[in-house]
């Protein structure tokens, strides 16, 4: 997310009125290595037969990527009217489509939401949806445009041109609106079922994540860069961990895992007679109007993370020489819309289908660059931290119902660190005191306006406030 507020770097991606050569190579003759079952562009490599268990990655895939994806159950209780067993098979279908990005689709990047976007979606549902068949029509109107301008701008190569035009200050102004909805959302919008309900447990493991994730002491340690690192990679399950442990003895927290069985099928034709617009009528023209603004926002947050996962990836690959893997953004293009198509028609959420989950990224990476007898093949360790594209720990019973009091903090935390992660690069834009009050007065407005109005509002005042393009000099 870095790349979203920094100028593009200079090498490797300079463009010459498409995507670059660099970004565009495709190694012909070189992905066979990996094996796989090559489609057009897209080669899927099925896993154990074409790529083998990282055992590593996979247990932490288990913990770290199922944990996180029980963000949305409480979600799609609330908004969806879903019971909890239909929210498991809705966020079941989810994950194996994000998982599919480099299993099916060949992508070489861990994929992930498209974080930033979510308090903003959750915000304009507020504002613009009425009841639970309304939300979901909405979010697949959101899929829809977001897969038609994704196919588009991959197809045209205009992506980088789009991402370019859009004033410095205004990125910002889109990552301030992001936290501030955010913020908004968990202290005042729904205080009541987090700080109200669970203070100290929510407190706890967001000051602990916090901690272990960006603590500037903690990381410039010993202890930090030495035993402490293996917990530091687990991402947010350390500090759900102790969240959970003090909630539990401060009485806030009551884990009842269930025996009866250990394995549940989800009830997938319940949950799509609930959600899928084949069910409950597409969306009318009105919502794809009101949605498109969204769509535009959640692009250039989009490319910058392609920038980034590229970026990481061409740092690491000096060390595997061996491995050679594709770089290929009009690919990306187009497997993240065929994943937010499918999306809008089986299990319609939108922004939980990007293309980047840095955190994960890098993680896979420091092992790749180890070596061929630490992990042969990219894809191998990508397709094991995804679980093999089947999010098991959705189907077993003691480890669902026992993770369940800690669904609410998890959620919290997904959005409080989206603030923290997206406050951040916003603040680190702005080279004048104008330019600061312009990016605050964007934020302010994608976070309280609908979309339109907000993105209007955004370039207005970016246009006439700082200029169209470069900075004002530091005052």
């Amino acid at each position: 997310m870095d790349e979203f507020i920094k100028p593009l770097g200079d090498k490797g991606f300079r463009t010459t009125g498409g995507f670059t050569a660099d970004m565009n190579r495709s190694y012909k003759g070189l992905s066979s290595s990996h094996g796989g079952l090559r489609w057009g562009r897209f080669t899927t490599r099925i896993p154990i037969l074409h790529t083998r268990i990282e055992w590593p990655e996979l247990w932490q895939g288990i913990l770290v990527s199922g944990t996180t994806g029980l963000a949305f159950v409480p979600i799609l209780e609330r908004l969806y009217g879903l019971s909890f067993e239909q929210a498991i098979a809705f966020i079941f279908v989810q994950s194996i489509l994000i998982g599919s990005a480099a299993i099916v689709f060949g992508e070489p990047f861990a994929p992930g939401w498209i974080t930033p976007a979510l308090p903003l979606v959750l915000s304009f549902l507020d504002q613009s949806a009425t009841g639970p068949q309304q939300r979901m029509q909405l979010m697949a109107a959101m899929a829809i445009d977001f897969s038609l301008l994704l196919f588009i701008l991959g197809l045209t190569g205009w992506g980088r041109k789009l991402f370019e035009s859009i004033p410095a200050v205004l990125r910002g102004g889109i990552l301030l609106g992001a936290a501030l909805s955010a913020m908004q959302r968990i202290l005042q919008v729904e205080h009541g079922r987090f700080l109200g309900s669970q203070p100290v447990t929510l407190l706890v493991s967001t000051g602990a994540t916090l901690f272990f994730l960006y603590s500037i002491p903690l990381r410039s340690s010993k202890i930090g860069q030495g035993w402490l690192m293996p917990v530091i990679r687990m991402g947010l399950l350390p500090g759900l961990v102790m969240g959970g442990i003090v909630g539990a003895l401060s009485g806030e927290l009551r884990f009842s895992p269930e025996w009866k069985g250990w394995i549940q099928i989800p009830p997938f034709g319940e949950m799509l007679a609930h959600v899928s617009p084949f069910a409950i009528g597409f969306p009318p023209v009105q919502h794809f109007v009101e949605a498109f603004p969204l769509a535009l926002i959640s692009y250039a947050i989009l490319f910058a993370d392609l920038v980034t996962g590229q970026s990481l990836l061409e740092s690491a690959k000096a060390s595997r020489a061996d491995d050679p893997v594709d770089v290929d953004l009009e690919r990306s293009h187009y497997s993240i819309a065929i994943r937010n198509l499918a999306m809008s028609v089986l299990c319609p959420f939108f922004s939980t289908q990007g293309c980047l989950w840095t955190g994960a990224h890098v993680i896979i990476l420091e092992r790749w660059k180890r070596g061929r007898e630490e992990m042969p093949s990219l894809f191998g360790g990508i397709s094991s931290y995804y679980v093999l594209g089947i999010p098991v720990l959705y189907l077993c019973i003691p480890l669902i119902t026992g993770v369940r009091p800690l669904m609410e903090a998890t959620l919290f935390l997904t959005l409080a660190l989206s603030a923290y992660v997206c406050a951040s690069l916003a603040f680190k834009l702005p080279r004048s005191s104008t330019e600061c009050g312009t990016l605050f007065l964007i934020g302010v407005g994608l976070a309280v306006f609908p979309p339109w109005i907000g993105l209007l509002a955004g370039l207005v005042l970016a246009g006439l406030l700082c200029g169209w393009k470069g900075h004002f000099e530091t005052e």
